[in-house]
């Protein structure tokens, strides 16, 4: 269109149908379908000053899309070549516009191939370097900009499947990843000892735990299952997720609930007897209150001391009935919302008068979800807390910090940081000495010791989920992290 409106005579060739010329000045002209020149295409310009022809032959090597269509190019001055051209073109308007001849014709004639004017000659010449020049600047930046892309995206990929490795090894659940085929592309060291199958002494077992697996890898939602191996049980959990090549995988864990199993037998013993032996001295100082009640002139100081007693063993009672009465092994783990976990935690900590003491920080910028059973997650939540405001100096605050970890693009975690200027809490290897030391008959359940079964537990339930839950101790500060695998919602 710009061409016809600076033009004296414009004479346009296709292959497909064209649509009526717009102006006189246009002739355009349909190629027959057995053109050669349907195969090319061709600019030539004929002008007082310079004759030029620029033309493509088409290589017909197959392409995914047309713009890779690769071309024999041609440009030249040559008034020979360009007279043969114009020669067979005449010939193909003649043919097929026979209207139009004369008028093409008569513009050939006052327009006649020449050799070019020096001038334009170089200033074309150096338009075309110029062009060329500036293609391929822009295709070495682009060059480049991919190389830097691919290595910052080879960093990241690399950063992030040794933090993902390195979180898969601190889990004491077995984790499994599959393809679409149901073949093995990643697991840990609990995983791949589970599929070697040398706890399998009869052979019976292995086969079970690869149908499960096999199962699991045609679901396309969340699917959850009880799954016994001989003395070994479990909670397989698995879902399914897209990998950024496109590539579906599944995600399978193996919560192992066999050392429950006799945690709670202990746990529960443990609680019974401790209950049953609170309440006799309850029921003595009950007594001892009645009976000073009575006279009050003689013991009356020590009413308040003992009313205190008395209460606090009433609240240690019912707290540990509480615990007793806590379910290990009847799971419901539902998908539910960061936020609404969130609004669980503060209405209870309101309902147990502990907003004073704690500082929430919600560092969250994003939506997700969480897999898990609510209620034994607040219950586990609130344990460690108050475990952890028991031994905080008056005046002191908890810091209650809301975070997402990324793994890996479309795999975040959820983490939850208790953090207090109190003593130090027991660690793992502290907390399976204590518990060791309990079931010494001389052992005094001290305030140490239950510390470190309340967190034993709550490590236990967080694993559960396919969580981790880590202790960190320095000088002046005590730290408490809850991991909980997430999705983004």
């Amino acid at each position: 269109q710009h061409i016809s409106q600076i033009a004296q005579q414009v004479c346009i060739f296709a292959g497909r149908p064209l649509p009526p010329e717009a102006t006189y000045s246009e002739v355009r002209v349909t190629l027959p379908e057995d053109s050669p020149l349907r195969q090319e295409w061709f600019v030539i310009a004929l002008t007082e000053h310079f004759s030029i022809l620029l033309a493509g032959l088409d290589r017909l090597a197959p392409v995914e899309h047309e713009a890779l269509r690769r071309f024999e190019t041609l440009w030249t001055f040559d008034e020979g070549v360009i007279s043969a051209v114009l020669s067979d073109l005449l010939e193909l308007v003649r043919q097929q516009r026979p209207d139009k001849a004369a008028q093409v014709e008569e513009a050939v004639r006052r327009f006649p191939p020449r050799p070019p004017d020096a001038h334009y000659a170089s200033l074309i010449v150096q338009k075309f370097l110029g062009h060329l020049e500036q293609q391929h600047l822009i295709a070495h930046r682009a060059i480049f900009q991919l190389d830097s892309l691919v290595e910052a995206r080879t960093r990241q990929r690399d950063t992030a499947q040794q933090t993902l490795a390195r979180v898969l090894q601190q889990l004491s659940s077995a984790v499994i990843v599959l393809n679409a085929q149901g073949e093995v592309v990643l697991s840990n060291d609990i995983g791949q000892f589970l599929l070697q199958g040398s706890w399998d002494r009869q052979g019976a077992y292995l086969p079970v735990l690869k149908a499960a697996l096999a199962e699991c890898a045609q679901q396309a939602t969340i699917y959850q299952r009880d799954l016994i191996l001989g003395d070994l049980s479990f909670v397989l959990s698995s879902s399914s997720l897209e990998a950024e090549d496109g590539e579906r995988l599944t995600v399978v864990v193996l919560h192992d609930l066999s050392h429950l199993h006799l945690f709670d037998q202990t746990r529960q013993a443990l609680l019974e007897t401790l209950s049953h032996q609170l309440r006799t001295p309850l029921t003595a100082l009950n007594n001892a209150i009645y009976l000073i009640e009575r006279d009050p002139t003689r013991s009356s100081e020590y009413l308040s001391t003992l009313r205190a007693s008395v209460h606090r063993l009433t609240t240690l009672v019912n707290n540990l009935l509480q615990i007793a009465e806590t379910q290990l092994f009847n799971t419901s783990f539902l998908p539910i919302y960061v936020h609404e976990v969130l609004e669980h935690f503060m209405t209870h900590l309101g309902a147990q008068l502990w907003s004073a003491c704690v500082r929430l920080e919600n560092w969250l910028n994003q939506r997700l979800i969480v897999q898990l059973d609510l209620k034994r997650l607040i219950f586990c939540l609130l344990d460690v807390l108050d475990c952890m405001q028991a031994r905080l100096p008056e005046g002191e605050r908890i810091l209650v910090r809301i975070e997402a970890l990324s793994m890996a693009e479309d795999s975040p975690w959820l983490v939850i940081r208790f953090i207090d200027s109190g003593a130090a809490l027991p660690t793992q290897e502290l907390t399976s000495e204590a518990l060791r030391r309990l079931s010494e008959p001389t052992h005094a359940f001290s305030a140490e010791t239950q510390c470190a079964l309340r967190l034993s537990m709550a490590r236990r339930i967080i694993e559960q989920f396919g969580g981790l839950l880590s202790v960190e101790n320095a000088p002046n500060r005590a730290q408490v992290s809850f991991h909980l695998p997430a999705k983004r919602g």
